[in-house]
């Protein structure tokens, strides 16, 4: 089992475990004052055990100590041998929302409670041969569920160190490749520049050595020499700016690497970007935003949509993460924006009305005519 499909689990779980615990003694029991205040505390520990379910991660231990108190009170007034099975269930509760110490000091207690409740409407020796499996079925099934949360949190460890190896190594890529083309333009400059620059003089003094003809032939020579050295630094400059990267392949290349959460890219197969900020831009936004879902919000699923129209590229996410109820924008977000913006884009990003969390950007950009 998936313990990440454990709290689902362990709702249905205890709603039918509850069920038969409950109908067993419905069924076989007359009706009475004391059959009243059975069906109180029956009814008050589906309620509380509903309450503690509502969160997936966190349950309230008031709500843990009243399902114990109903469990032992069903026991107490109506015993029919399986009031246990819920303190069993309540053991699962405990191994996802408390320490271990408190966890197991309520077993021990609730234990004992039961015990003396079984004893109270039977006998003690019914109550000494009962108690003890179900303190041992308590034990286990609180340390299977403390493995499985462990498991669930070493795995979520794992895929973020992924992820943010997966960006790291995109960084550093671009960075060296960065640093090779500032290297070579850097090294044309150098040396081209400087053979033209000393070109230009020489031409400068034979200009005004020649005479007539030849004069005005080593002028046209220098005029060159002066143009090919302005076309020089203009590459130099241009190179200068980001390439533009291959979106789609990129998009697609991040979701075979990552293993969670599953990403589902909707882009369309010609997309091509021209503009070299643009497109790296809204790389770097999607890497964000997968980061984002992975630390944040315990996503599962993350959808991505590349749209390109005539002079815009749009991005929208949404994943299935934890319902957010505050909200503050972090470093993050707030550099993607800054990045954005500064390229004449804008950026939205709020809590989902379904749960999870969704972003929108978009960015001008214009296809350069060819050359």
């Amino acid at each position: 089992m998936d313990p990440l499909q454990l709290p689902r689990t362990l709702l249905f779980t205890g709603i039918a475990a509850w069920l038969c615990v409950s109908l067993t003694t419905a069924i076989e029991a007359q009706f009475t004052l004391r059959l009243l205040a059975w069906a109180c505390a029956s009814a008050g520990f589906i309620a509380t055990f509903l309450w503690s379910t509502r969160t997936a991660h966190r349950r309230p231990l008031i709500a843990l100590a009243l399902q114990s108190a109903c469990a032992v009170a069903m026991a107490a007034l109506f015993c029919n041998g399986y009031e246990g099975l819920l303190l069993v269930l309540l053991a699962a509760q405990l191994a996802l929302s408390s320490s271990s110490q408190f966890g197991f000091a309520l077993i021990a207690v609730q234990s004992l409670a039961l015990t003396v409740a079984v004893a109270s409407q039977w006998y003690p020796r019914a109550a000494l041969l009962l108690a003890p499996p179900y303190f041992g079925f308590q034990l286990l099934m609180f340390a299977v569920v403390r493995l499985l949360t462990e498991e669930r949190r070493m795995r979520e460890e794992v895929v973020r160190a992924h992820a943010e190896l997966l960006r790291m190594q995109s960084a550093l890529a671009e960075k060296s490749r960065v640093e090779e083309r500032l290297r070579m333009t850097q090294e044309l400059h150098d040396s081209l520049g400087h053979h033209l620059v000393a070109l230009s003089l020489n031409l400068e003094i034979a200009a005004h050595e020649s005479q007539g003809a030849a004069r005005a032939t080593v002028r046209a020579a220098q005029t060159q020499a002066r143009a090919l050295l302005h076309d020089v630094k203009e590459i130099v400059h241009s190179s200068r700016d980001e390439a533009p990267v291959d979106l789609g392949s990129e998009i697609h290349r991040l979701a075979e690497e990552l293993p969670r959460p599953r990403l589902h890219v909707i882009c369309p197969p010609d997309l091509q970007v021209q503009d070299g900020p643009a497109s790296r831009a809204m790389l770097r936004a999607v890497q964000e935003i997968v980061t984002n879902s992975i630390r944040h919000g315990g996503a599962g699923n993350l959808w991505i949509t590349i749209e390109r129209t005539a002079d815009q590229l749009r991005l929208s996410a949404r994943d299935d993460g934890q319902e957010v109820h505050a909200f503050e924008e972090g470093f993050g977000l707030s550099g993607m924006r800054q990045r954005l913006e500064a390229l004449g884009g804008t950026l939205t990003a709020a809590p989902g009305a379904a749960g999870g969390f969704e972003v929108c950007a978009a960015l001008p950009c214009q296809e350069r005519e060819p050359g």
